[in-house]
């Protein structure tokens, strides 16, 4: 049996197999039993690296083989969600990858952590024998999937980008995908997320609304009401789904609000303020988790700096002070107020 080492390769670590196609690569069935786990239905994947380089200094046999054992075996639904596609079709070589799964191949990175692949097909046929952690939907339109779109596994079809993202917006207007939002104004929270996804949809294939609506209706139309919804609150420029709900929150207090502003001063470029407003000159940042590191709070002290040297309020939001929406809208009417009576 070989060195737990040589199964750390994105190959077995992220690209789960049948055991037929793991013995066709040379696998023992008892370094399977060892150094695999089960991932989706009817695939192995390599046990985490640093299981596997635990195991690999370990000093007797028997010290290995409990360090194995021992370790508690992962949820399937803990995989990276492009993984377990990978698994699935795999399994099922005649899935298609759609929906959330399609985006999350070609690297879109919100709503699809911890939920179950989507997956599609052409006939019903079998489905009852498909596993319960991918969401197998029958397509009976026409299309022509793409490959080569995955790097570790290019014979994986993945449906295109409109129409992954038509089904995608669907399933969250449906409710079919949730995650955690805070109610705004008049907008529930199955309307939020929405916004939100298609914000994230718009960013990630670089289209305004009006096309990226238009790119979905030549494979399947959104409804009526996903339509109304993306028009009239969606923007091009979101960087994250927090950003967006901070912009429907402060945009009826500053009508001029945009998004991604990008500010100079006479050294050159100083940031791109995730919104801002230059006749308030406001420039508001959602700082994300990795603010947090040294050399990003040296950088973002700088900017501050320069921002204010050059006439500008910087307002800095995070996770732990979105949980107060009032005090946020408190500190910008008072900041709009301010704007307004230096203006006069």
């Amino acid at each position: 049996m070989r060195s737990p080492i040589h199964f750390t390769t994105k190959q077995f670590l992220e690209v789960p197999r049948t055991p037929k196609q793991l013995s066709a690569l040379g696998v023992t069935r008892a370094e399977m039993h060892n150094y695999f786990e089960c991932c989706t239905y009817g695939t192995w994947i390599a046990k985490p690296t640093e299981l596997l380089w635990a195991a690999n200094r370990s000093l007797t046999l028997d010290q290995r083989q409990r360090i194995l054992n021992g370790a508690r075996r992962r949820p399937p639904l803990k995989i990276p969600h492009e993984v377990r596609v990978r698994g699935h079709f795999n399994a099922h070589p005649r899935w298609i990858a759609g929906g959330i799964s399609a985006l999350a191949v070609r690297g879109f990175p919100y709503f699809h952590h911890g939920v179950p692949a989507h997956m599609l097909t052409s006939s019903s046929r079998g489905l009852s024998h498909a596993d319960s952690e991918a969401r197998v939907s029958t397509v009976r339109k026409r299309f022509a999937p793409i490959r080569e779109v995955d790097e570790l596994l290019p014979e994986l079809p993945v449906a295109p980008v409109p129409m992954a993202a038509s089904q995608f917006l669907k399933d969250v207007s449906l409710q079919k995908y949730e995650w955690n939002v805070r109610p705004l104004g008049l907008l529930n929270r199955a309307e939020l997320r929405v916004i939100q996804a298609a914000d994230a949809l718009c960013t990630f294939t670089r289209k305004t609304p009006e096309r990226l609506l238009a790119s979905m209706n030549e494979f399947l139309p959104v409804s009526v009401r996903v339509k109304r919804l993306v028009l009239k609150h969606c923007e091009l420029g979101a960087d994250s789904p927090p950003e967006t709900w901070v912009r429907l929150l402060l945009k009826p207090l500053i009508p001029d609000l945009e998004t991604q502003v990008k500010v100079a001063d006479e050294r050159g470029p100083i940031a791109t303020a995730d919104l801002g407003s230059r006749s308030l000159r406001i420039m508001i940042f959602y700082d994300g988790a990795y603010h947090s590191a040294a050399d990003q709070r040296e950088w973002d002290t700088e900017v501050n700096s320069r921002l204010t040297a050059a006439g500008y309020t910087v307002l800095r939001l995070s996770a732990q002070s979105i949980r107060n929406p009032g005090d946020i809208v408190a500190r910008v009417r008072a900041l709009v107020n301010r704007g307004s009576r230096a203006r006069s």
